[in-house]
């Protein structure tokens, strides 16, 4: 059963660059099957400057999801929310 609470926690692990990259990628995941609408402007705002190709991946695909001006369904292309450039400050570390 799935739990809204855990968002919060999911997103401060995809934050954290403390933790190995498929942690991150799969906290990312859950993302997926538990945000909802609420949650897009904090996960455009990280899939926005996210360094890491698959974990960044997965975050947009949850963005085109929960975006309702979607006109395909709720699947709207991941690559609308894709950044023009990513701020220094979000290095891989």
């Amino acid at each position: 059963m799935a739990n809204r609470r855990a968002v919060p926690s999911l997103i401060r692990v995809v934050e954290n660059f403390d933790n190995a990259l498929d942690v991150r990628f799969a906290a990312a995941q859950a993302l997926d099957r538990l945000g909802d609408a609420s949650d897009l402007p904090q996960l455009l705002r990280l899939a926005g400057q996210y360094p890491e190709v698959s974990t960044r991946q997965a975050l947009l695909a949850t963005c085109a999801r929960l975006d309702p001006a979607s006109r395909s369904g709720g699947r709207a292309n991941p690559q609308e929310y894709a950044p023009s450039s990513r701020p220094a400050s979000m290095k891989a570390r």
